[in-house]
């Protein structure tokens, strides 16, 4: 009956781990745009292959649809700290479009190990639009 126990448990523990495999993190490392290109790259998972902001948010919509991963997989990422502003927040609204609910960003060095976790804004919810019509129709003229 303990062999049986022990084979049970050794199951259980596998599944677990298959489970937790499926739920790794999903990891977008960005790179400055190169000579010429106005737009920043990324890499998903350490692949190789760099891609733009469309085949990212396409990238990360099939991990959100995957049944194993799912929206709910966390995503960490890398932000060069070359990247302007207007790139990040380019970035956050592709990430959010494509359906992942936990991203984190972090900003590197890389002559440094230091690694600093940074909260973008939503740039549409900065000064929202209802707010601005209605200002400017009263400001007296």
């Amino acid at each position: 009956m303990k062999l049986f126990h022990k084979i049970l448990f050794l199951l259980a523990a596998w599944s677990l781990c298959a489970a937790a495999a499926a739920r790794s993190p999903v990891v977008v490392d960005t790179f400055p745009p190169p000579k010429g290109a106005k737009t920043p790259q990324y890499t998903v998972d350490g692949d190789a292959r760099r891609l733009d902001g469309k085949q990212l948010g396409m990238a990360l919509a099939a991990v959100a649809r995957d049944k194993k991963r799912g929206a709910d997989t966390p995503v960490a990422v890398l932000l060069d700290p070359v990247l302007t502003l207007n790139d990040i927040g380019a970035l956050a609204r592709v990430v959010n479009q494509s359906g992942m609910k936990r991203a984190r960003y972090f900003v590197y060095q890389r002559d440094r190990s230091m690694v600093t976790e940074f909260t973008p804004g939503n740039p549409d919810n900065a000064f929202p639009r209802s707010r601005l019509d209605s200002e400017v129709m009263a400001a007296p003229k």
